[in-house]
């Protein structure tokens, strides 16, 4: 019923056209057809100009705020010889299989924010690449991350303690150390009392929020919802619009 509506909403249009310009019918579908080329360049100069301008702002912040050195980190922690699956298994578990290799979306979704957002990005899945670990240790010495990024599972939180502790001893508390994951969200509070954590990122998109965070660490703007520290919390983590990632591809 819609579709024959609309287009006899179309044929009354096409007659109207016809009649009023004296032309045939070829000539009245050239013009629609002239119309609707010029429409959609119309929307492909717009679509680029906000790309534009997305690119240009984007170059702006970098060069108006201080670049920091950011480590997106999954330490190849082993247990038993066995690699633990944290990234997208709902049913945790330990593997040693050398095919199963998932590629963390969510983080690699932050990794490419923050890179965007101007700061020096190293991406540390020691897990997917299996890397011995005096080796991944070493890799992130050099790189001197001021903030180091990890998510985490219950059956691996108090490793991750540990780890966390260790990387304080080496690098010093000023690096900056957050964490993220299914566990976190139940229990914030329980990392940061039993750890050297600084910050706990609760909600499902952690992407956004750590964004937020480091923003609000360079002085740009407040602390993101969903972010608990020493200090107190920021409140409920939200909900966010993938759309407003303004991620750009290529």
């Amino acid at each position: 019923m819609r579709t024959a509506k609309i287009a006899r909403i179309f044929y009354l249009i096409f007659g109207e056209i016809q009649n009023s310009l004296n032309l045939n019918k070829t000539d009245v579908i050239l013009i629609i057809d002239d119309a609707t080329q010029i429409r959609e360049k119309r929307v492909r100069l717009r679509r680029t100009a906000e790309r534009a301008c997305v690119r240009a702002k984007r170059r702006l912040l970098a060069s108006t705020h201080i670049k920091m050195k950011i480590a997106i980190c999954y330490p190849p922690i082993k247990r038993g010889g066995e690699m633990p699956l944290l990234t997208q298994n709902r049913q945790f578990k330990f593997t040693n299989s050398e095919e199963v290799r998932i590629f963390p979306l969510v983080m690699g979704s932050a990794a490419t924010m923050l890179k965007e957002d101007g700061h020096d990005v190293l991406w540390h899945d020691g897990i997917n690449e299996r890397v011995p670990m005096a080796e991944y240790k070493e890799r992130l010495k050099k790189f001197r991350p001021d903030f180091i990024f990890l998510e985490t599972k219950a059956p691996m939180v108090t490793y991750h303690w540990r780890w966390i502790n260790e990387m304080k001893a080496v690098l010093g508390d000023d690096v900056k150390i957050a964490m993220s994951g299914d566990h976190i969200c139940y229990f914030p509070q329980e990392s940061l009392d039993y750890s050297r954590l600084d910050y706990s990122i609760t909600g499902g998109d952690f992407d956004f929020i750590v964004r937020g965070l480091v923003r609000h660490l360079e002085g740009r703007g407040e602390m993101e919802p969903g972010v608990y520290h020493r200090g107190g919390n920021a409140g409920r983590a939200k909900f966010y619009d993938l759309n407003s990632a303004h991620i750009t591809y290529g």
